[in-house]
């Protein structure tokens, strides 16, 4: 028996949708991440100035997520860059180019945020120093 190649490109269609679903719903949830931290952070910002303080508690627990976020960015970015061995490059660049440009610009936009509430918990004195030694590197 002998497959058809139209068969075989339906499965790989399948195949494709399937796992680029997987990564889709990965991105989706993501982005609804990204948009909270936003909107808890801009609200971490307005009550620090408003109060003349900073809860250090606060920012520790935003580095967190944020960094949260970042693992699950670069989990996506993964899942993506997998895709690339398994589909030939013009079924799938097209497509992937634009998702994992989308995932890097994320990565290092995040960056500074983390650094920021990095440095406002070590500005409070919440901060170990050799926790601070490790987080600088």
């Amino acid at each position: 028996m002998r497959l058809r190649p139209a068969a075989g490109y339906t499965v790989v269609g399948n195949a494709l949708d399937a796992r680029g679903g997987a990564c889709g719903v990965r991105e989706t949830r993501s982005n609804a991440l990204g948009e909270s931290l936003l909107v808890h952070t801009a609200d971490f910002v307005e009550d620090s100035l408003a109060k003349g303080l900073v809860n250090p508690e606060t920012a520790a627990h935003l580095r967190e997520e944020y960094e949260h976020f970042q693992l699950q960015a670069a989990d996506i970015e993964v899942r993506l860059e997998e895709l690339r061995s398994v589909f030939p490059p013009q079924q799938i660049q097209r497509h992937l180019g634009p998702l994992l440009a989308q995932i890097r610009a994320i990565k290092l936009r995040v960056n500074p945020i983390i650094r920021i509430l990095f440095l406002v918990e070590l500005a409070a004195g919440d901060v170990p120093v050799q926790t601070v030694d490790q987080s600088i590197d």
